[in-house]
């Protein structure tokens, strides 16, 4: 299963309170994402595999595989 990453020289990106706030640097837009989606972009910023994100939705969140 293939590794996914953020591409670090074209996104700027902070945690805050449980929200992720990243700043595109090629076009200065912004996104805001909520605690699920911040869950989810730290592991991918550390390099997590996809079964690895599915499992933390998982353990997280009450919905089923499929959902996940």
């Amino acid at each position: 299963m293939r590794t996914l990453q953020l591409r670090g020289d074209l996104v700027e990106w902070r945690l805050v309170d449980d929200e992720v706030i990243a700043l595109d640097l090629r076009t200065s837009r912004y996104l805001g994402l909520n605690p699920t989606a911040a869950l989810l972009w730290q592991a991918v910023a550390a390099g997590a595999k996809e079964a690895a994100l599915i499992d933390q939705v998982l353990q997280e969140f009450a919905v089923n595989r499929e959902q996940a």
